[in-house]
């Protein structure tokens, strides 16, 4: 039985995403997540719709394909939380697709993949900077308190 969008447990803003899609990819991804060994149908189909690839094989994912979208979505999260400290792209393409051992060495053929990782790290960098001016701010008023504490001595 094909799994439909409401089995899914989508929200509100991930069905308008999956909306934007061709309907051709949707179904077939649909298929590809009602697979009886995939556990996560929602995550699967989500991640497998974002990649913008249609699944690879039959509608039984094999473990390969089954962890690409796994780890597409572990790669966006690193973006998030630890790439948009980095400061030029290619350090981000060194470390999720062209290092022996990255989460998507895998891929690291895979030119669309490629832009849209660095597409999201352009999305987060900004905030990247942001929390940088703000740990150099807390750390000036750090030194100023202590160098109050130490008697306004100069060093």
């Amino acid at each position: 039985m094909t799994l439909e969008l409401e089995d899914l447990g989508l929200m509100s803003f991930q069905l308008a995403e999956v909306e934007q899609e061709d309907d051709a990819m949707v179904v077939a991804w649909l298929e590809a997540a009602s697979a009886p060994n995939v556990r996560n149908p929602g995550g699967f189909f989500l991640a497998g719709i974002r990649s913008g690839r249609l699944p690879l094989g039959g509608s039984t994912p094999t473990p390969d394909e089954q962890a690409h979208p796994r780890k597409i979505l572990l790669a966006e999260g690193w973006i998030k939380s630890t790439g948009l400290f980095f400061d030029r792209p290619g350090e981000i393409l060194i470390d999720l697709f062209d290092n022996p051992g990255a989460l998507l060495h895998h891929a690291r053929e895979d030119e669309t993949l490629r832009k849209r990782m660095l597409r999201l790290w352009a999305q987060e960098r900004p905030r990247g900077i942001e929390i940088e001016q703000q740990a150099e701010e807390h750390a000036a008023r750090q030194r100023e308190a202590y160098r109050l504490l130490q008697g306004g001595k100069d060093k």
